[in-house]
């Protein structure tokens, strides 16, 4: 932890803050003007929800507002160069062994007057603005933490409900216009190239304490926290769900890892993921149930997890199915001995709930493994595949997304037996239920 620097570091900080900030009014003076190409405008779009004859709906641009962030950001080179700057790295090496730092970490000494520039209007800043941004830029290297957010937009999610709480430092909200509007003046990265985030998106958002010893491993500790949330509504209920544009960033620094930004113009294809209000009142206690099974130490459970996970981006159904079986099997199989005959009968007492239902479960399994050993072995499995348990055919598409929820019910099924019967051999529990029945 660094040492307390009292009023000299300080001191070095507001005299680079405000050399930055009067070149950049400086600059602003020469160019004479705020509009063309000096100015990016960011455009905040609105859902329409008229299907065309494909069945797609479009998001149309309707409102646009200036930027000045373009204009700060094509000369934050310039103001690195400023001797202010080197001042106050001379300073600050009195008090933290910043020349350890590289990469990322070393960000966190360079870059923070690039948030104060993205935080205000315009160049006209009050002093005491100034000041609070000094103190807090002081108040992090004093105590060597900041706290880091991360913002992802989830791609295909709906839901009744405005905003979802999964625990006290994760959570679900949606942008309306106003809010479009208002986060964009927060954050100014977001407008970077002429677009936004547009209203009616759904936000993943996650926060952690970090610590600058640390060498920046909580940026990635941060991502998998927005994995590990994607991970659980996918358990929760059938739905495509994708995460898109992630931002991470220190609450009082500029941004280290850039949101990729992308056309306000967006298609949203029918297969979504939604909630009602009665689901998403349920997330929360689906979280607090599964989202450490994201985190398992269990060779064969984290297999599981990852093929599970996987198999969402897939665009391959062959590949989704290849995906949950690995993930079946690195449940249920210890051997390779009669396989297949193992993996859908323990797979049918594991999710069954009464002898109808296992037998159903029982011959689905088997049609899905014969599919599986006809992709790897390099056979054509056909574009449909007909199910006698339910008297219908179904697309080797729906059928691969119908294992992808055997799968996911492995999982929740696993937990559910965990917690009842700590220390369960999940095969053994499997293999003695066989023997009874």
């Amino acid at each position: 932890m660094a040492l307390d620097t009292g009023p000299i570091l300080t001191q070095a900080y507001r005299n680079f803050f405000s050399s930055a900030l009067a070149l950049l009014r400086a600059d602003h003076a020469i160019s004479g003007k705020v509009e063309g190409k000096s100015v990016l405008v960011p455009t905040f779009a609105d859902i329409r929800d008229t299907e065309t004859s494909f069945g797609i709906s479009q998001t149309y641009a309707v409102k646009v507002i200036p930027d000045l962030t373009g204009f700060v950001q094509n000369r934050s080179e310039k103001i690195k160069s400023l001797p202010e700057l080197g001042k106050g790295m001379e300073v600050l090496r009195n008090f933290v062994k910043i020349d350890n730092y590289a990469g990322i970490d070393r960000r966190y000494f360079l870059d923070p007057l690039i948030d104060l520039a993205h935080s205000v209007k315009g160049f006209d800043v009050p002093i005491s603005v100034l000041e609070e941004k000094v103190r807090e830029v002081v108040n992090c290297i004093q105590s060597g933490t900041f706290i880091v957010e991360a913002l992802a937009v989830l791609d295909g999610f709906s839901s009744e409900s405005a905003r979802i709480q999964l625990s006290d430092s994760c959570w679900i909200r949606k942008l309306n216009l106003e809010s479009a509007i208002n986060f964009w003046e927060e954050d100014g990265q977001y407008a970077r190239d002429g677009n936004s985030l547009s209203p009616a998106e759904y936000l993943l958002q996650a926060t952690m304490s970090a610590n600058i010893s640390n060498h920046g491993k909580e940026h990635f500790t941060i991502r998998e926290k927005l994995k590990q949330a994607l991970f659980v509504l996918r358990l929760l209920k059938r739905g495509k769900v994708q995460l898109k544009d992630v931002s991470i960033r220190h609450l009082t620094w500029a941004p280290i890892y850039e949101p990729r930004q992308r056309l306000t113009r967006t298609f949203v294809f029918p297969r979504q993921y939604r909630l009602s209000h009665v689901e998403a009142d349920a997330l929360t206690e689906h979280w607090r149930k599964y989202a450490a099974l994201f985190d398992s130490q269990e060779q064969r459970e984290r297999l599981a997890v990852s093929r599970f996970c996987s198999s969402y981006g897939r665009e391959s159904p062959h590949d989704i199915i290849i995906d949950c079986f690995i993930g079946l099997e690195a449940l249920l199989i210890e051997d390779n001995r009669e396989l297949g005959y193992k993996l859908r009968l323990r797979t049918a007492n594991l999710l069954g709930l009464n002898g109808d239902d296992r037998q159903k479960i029982f011959s689905e399994i088997k049609l899905g493994y014969d599919l599986r050993s006809k992709i790897v072995h390099g056979s054509d499995p056909g574009k449909s595949v007909f199910l006698p348990t339910r008297q219908q055919s179904l697309s080797i598409q729906e059928f691969a997304e119908d294992l992808e929820r055997y799968l996911a019910r492995a999982l929740i099924r696993l937990v559910d037996l965990r917690k009842e019967n700590p220390g369960l051999n999940l095969i053994e529990h499997l293999d003695r239920m066989a023997l009874s029945t």
